[in-house]
């Protein structure tokens, strides 16, 4: 099953469940960041504390259109 269309820089979904994967890893990181910004002081905080959760669900996403492409 092909979800994504590989590009030189980064996977285009091309199918519905593509897109829901997208959608589901924007939301979770959009989730992160509202709890980030509610508990920190200053931006330099609120990257520490988005960094590690943005930067695995987007490394996970392009490794599942790595696999469905």
């Amino acid at each position: 099953m092909k979800a994504y269309r590989n590009n030189k820089i980064t996977y285009i979904p091309i199918t519905i469940g593509g897109y829901l994967i997208d959608i589901l890893a924007v939301l979770f990181v959009a989730t992160v960041v509202v709890a980030a910004a509610r508990n920190s002081h200053s931006f330099s905080d609120m990257f520490y504390s988005i960094f590690p959760y943005a930067v695995t669900t987007f490394l996970l996403r392009e490794w599942i259109a790595s696999k469905l492409s």
